[in-house]
């Protein structure tokens, strides 16, 4: 991982059958206007998309052609230390 949190991978890693939520939160921040703030989710469990990768904050990921930023990463976890999924928030 760099400074800025892009990743530094030597191979792009595509992870397949993933679960895309994405939604739009207006948010103001003058008195003239709001600003567009694009937000979306990202589920994905490992029964369905083979073994996942690690995930941190401020990592870059590509969906549709689009950059997102990782704003939060939610282990899914029942019984075991291992989570089974992951719910992935990005800006």
């Amino acid at each position: 991982m760099s400074p800025l949190g892009e990743a530094i991978l030597e191979d792009d890693v595509v992870i397949d059958h993933v679960r895309f939520d994405d939604t739009v939160k207006f948010e103001p921040r003058d008195v003239n206007g709001a600003v567009q703030i694009p937000n979306a989710l990202i589920s994905m469990i490992k029964k369905h998309s083979g073994p996942l990768p690690s995930f941190a904050v401020a990592d870059q990921i590509e969906m549709f052609d689009k950059k997102y930023t990782i704003a939060k990463v939610i282990p899914l976890s029942a019984d075991s230390p291992e989570p089974f999924g992951y719910e992935i928030e990005v800006v």
